[in-house]
């Protein structure tokens, strides 16, 4: 080594005949694949950004089945409980206030549930569980939910009757063409379909469509929620209405109304925070990849 034809050669000018790492060697092809990966990663991560941003673009855009533009809510606590009718009625007496209703629940966020309801004919097979929520005579109009069977509830309707409204699903199991009538029984005791309402999504809209039954009887739950639903041109009006309320019928706390649309865009904040999250490191991928070529 370092000789040439009997003569030394100097140890630098030997060590430039021998090969350069290329492209084909071990170090060239860590590199590729390192690069490759990077690449891939960030291919992965844009996907999932993309898909991310179109499952939150289409929960929040589909309609839920019910009509929320210009309904005002609030919760029913305290004196408020005793005092909701005559708020009710002043509400109604207001021009700019097109209809008002009170329910145990907000329309988007249904939860209670009942696990094994029964009714004649039934599938001794079949597991059921029933969502259920209390309402008065005035739900399906202040929401625009349609009735595809019977009818709902009317101002004549005594409280604690025992009937209820079904929703499509709920009727589908009941496994009969004509299902006004049938008895069903949950809670402890019986209750007789008036109605049936179109579907509509009761739950956020990345959970499945379940059986719904709602009740007029405040005795199985308090009514929890008063919703006011506002013509067009009348929102700043019932909005400063509502801001007085609490001191024009001496409730003990001021009412704090929420807009129903901008609560449904709120609902999927845990979603917004992980598209936030998948688009920083998807942007932080792209920069190694970019530095690596």
């Amino acid at each position: 080594p370092g000789r040439r034809d009997g003569h030394r050669v100097p140890p630098r000018r030997a060590a430039r005949g021998l090969p350069r790492a290329g492209p084909g060697s071990g170090r060239g092809l860590f590199r590729k694949a390192l690069v490759l990966t990077q690449f891939s990663l960030s291919i992965l991560f844009i996907i999932a950004f993309v898909v991310i941003s179109s499952q939150i673009r289409f929960m929040k855009t589909r309609h839920p089945g019910y009509s929320r533009e210009a309904v005002l809510f609030f919760p029913i606590q305290g004196e408020m409980a005793k005092a909701y009718p005559r708020v009710k009625a002043a509400l109604l007496a207001d021009p700019a206030v097109e209809r008002v209703t009170v329910s145990t629940d907000v329309p988007r966020d249904i939860s209670s549930i009942v696990i094994g309801g029964d009714w004649e004919g039934r599938d001794p097979e079949l597991d059921v569980s029933i969502t259920f929520f209390g309402a008065d005579h005035d739900f399906l109009d202040t929401f625009g939910l349609a009735l595809v069977q019977g009818r709902s509830f009317g101002p004549e309707t005594p409280a604690r009757s025992g009937d209820i409204v079904i929703n499509e699903k709920l009727a589908a199991l009941l496994g009969r063409k004509e299902v006004v009538g049938a008895r069903i029984t949950m809670l402890g005791r019986d209750f007789t379909v008036l109605g049936v309402v179109k579907d509509f999504n009761f739950r956020p809209l990345d959970q499945d469509l379940g059986a719904l039954a709602m009740f007029h009887d405040d005795g199985i739950m308090p009514y929890r929620y008063m919703f006011v639903k506002a013509r067009p041109d009348g929102i700043p009006g019932v909005a400063a209405f509502l801001a007085d309320v609490g001191r024009a019928f001496a409730l003990d706390a001021p009412l704090e109304f929420r807009f129903l649309d901008e609560e449904a865009a709120a609902q999927y904040g845990n979603e917004e925070r992980c598209r936030g999250r998948v688009g920083a490191v998807t942007a932080l991928a792209i920069l190694i990849s970019a530095r690596g070529l």
